[in-house]
């Protein structure tokens, strides 16, 4: 997976706190239609982007934009991340937050518990979690 750069980060979170996505020009939330493809997976990395500026709510934003951005890179070498949610960002206003957070929260859920099943799966039955390594002790003080 691609690393995400800071600078890409930046436009990002500037995309989607720009006045575009502030702005009410777009549809409704009701009666616009359900994104698909590489758009839910932008909409939802600026969504986790905005919601990242939640202090309390900062580590899961976090982990959900890491989540879509690793959605996206896997799109491969021709998706233009930056392009795509300079044209998404108009188009997800206030309106459209709480429901967009559902439905990507919802996908990433979905997918921690099929990671947490492959896990299981891999212990086979009958085998115990791993145990936690135990403390190492600190290293001897140097001589005075």
């Amino acid at each position: 997976m691609r690393v995400l750069s800071t600078p890409l980060l930046a436009a990002l979170a500037a995309a989607a706190v720009s006045p575009a996505f502030a702005a009410p020009a777009h549809k409704p939330a009701a009666a616009a239609a359900a994104p698909t493809g590489a758009a839910s997976d932008v909409r939802c990395l600026l969504s986790m982007t905005v919601l990242s500026q939640d202090k309390q709510r900062q580590q899961a934003a976090q982990v959900g934009v890491y989540y879509f951005a690793g959605r996206l890179s896997a799109r491969g070498a021709g998706f233009d991340l930056v392009s795509a949610a300079k044209a998404e960002a108009p188009r997800l206003g206030p309106a459209d937050f709480q429901a967009e957070l559902k439905r990507c929260g919802t996908m990433i859920e979905a997918s921690s518990r099929a990671v947490q099943a492959a896990l299981v799966a891999l212990r086979g039955p009958g085998s115990v979690a791993p145990q936690a390594a135990p403390a190492t002790a600190p290293p001897p003080a140097a001589p005075k």
